[in-house]
């Protein structure tokens, strides 16, 4: 036989193995045998049986043109349906793999096309069989960053595979899987926030000169198609009324860029938001900021009247890159600068790094 994978990174189903033997068949040729070693948790076998086992049997079922290249048949293979959804509580990380999380799925409506919530089914030990009582899907959750990323938030948004249906029902192609672009090269990508700002009062309550915001769930989509899933990967959008919220938020993100959107803000209450957001960066980043006005001007003229901020600032022992922005001309900002952004993280964590041996020289 021939073994094409041994060892998994991911969770549950780091044992699973795939190969493939050769079987002689008299008066015609050899064929050849699909062998799929699962773990013996029962967890962890039904995981891998939906992630691996489920896509062969479908591939297996239509029927695989064997005209085309290898690279093509997989990309055109189809896995089971997807969606993306917010986090209901904070979920701790695991630092040494991503993991595929049951979870439970709400749909809430809403103007703007309504969104999903998911809930953990409790504790996901591989051989806890209850974890799967109750599971609509399957979220994918990154691995742990000690001194970065370590908890998936409570209104963080995840793509989840759903579970269900029979094979050979419609599902998404490879190519367009949300899931395994993500899980691909993952810790390449430049993580990003969105903290997304509807002006309230001291109190709380979003004031009624505020014109209707964007749903979260959109303006995640919007920044991610924008940006680019090759490079990106866009972590959540959270909802903030006040400055002392956003401050909150602020302290509290961990990703390489956060981006805070203005959505149908007065004027004077960005130029405000802008200030406060200015104490917040230790190093601004003017050029970067210029960029991102070009571009929404580009595609909202009126966008330009607003104030555009960016810099650097200088958290959990390293640098991440905070972008303020008007929701208006958002996609023309963001692919102005998404050349721009990996660039100037990688030459303001190196500043960071030389700073700090420097003042720890000093120190001894």
């Amino acid at each position: 036989a021939t073994v094409h994978f041994g060892r998994i990174h991911m969770k549950p189903g780091k044992p699973t193995t795939f190969m493939t033997i050769k079987v002689p068949a008299i008066g015609r040729r050899s064929r050849t045998c699909l062998i799929f070693c699962l773990p013996g948790n029962p967890v962890s076998g039904i995981v891998c049986s939906h992630l691996f086992v489920r896509p062969c049997l479908d591939m297996l079922v239509k029927g695989v043109d064997t005209s085309t290249s290898l690279h093509d048949i997989v990309q055109n293979a189809t896995v089971q349906e997807e969606i993306v959804a917010t986090l209901t509580k904070d979920v701790k990380l695991d630092v040494e793999r991503p993991e595929y999380r049951r979870v439970s799925l709400t749909y809430v409506p809403g103007a703007n096309g309504g969104q999903f919530l998911a809930s953990s089914t409790g504790v996901q030990r591989s051989s806890r069989l209850m974890s799967m009582n109750g599971a609509d899907g399957l979220m994918l959750l990154p691995k742990g960053e000690p001194g970065r990323k370590l908890v998936a938030k409570e209104g963080e948004i995840y793509p989840v595979m759903l579970l269900g249906g029979s094979v050979g029902t419609v599902g998404v192609m490879v190519r367009d899987s949300i899931h395994i672009s993500q899980s691909l090269n993952s810790e390449d990508k430049v993580s990003v926030a969105i903290v997304n700002v509807v002006v309230g009062d001291d109190h709380g309550k979003m004031l009624d000169m505020v014109v209707e915001a964007p749903d979260t769930t959109e303006l995640s989509r919007r920044a991610a198609v924008a940006l680019g899933s090759d490079r990106f990967n866009v972590l959540a959008t959270v909802k903030v009324l006040t400055c002392a919220e956003l401050m909150t938020e602020l302290a509290s993100l961990e990703s390489d860029v956060i981006l805070v959107v203005f959505a149908g803000t007065p004027f004077q209450e960005n130029l405000r938001y802008a200030s406060t957001v200015r104490t917040f960066i230790d190093k601004e980043a003017d050029a970067i900021a210029l960029q991102a006005r070009k571009g929404a001007a580009e595609q909202h003229p009126t966008a330009a009247l607003f104030e555009f901020t960016a810099g650097f600032v200088h958290q959990n022992q390293t640098q991440c890159m905070l972008l303020l922005l008007p929701e208006e001309g958002l996609e023309g900002s963001l692919q102005a600068v998404r050349g721009l952004l990996p660039h100037a993280l990688e030459v303001g964590k190196g500043a960071s790094a030389h700073h700090h041996h420097h003042h720890h020289a000093q120190n001894n």
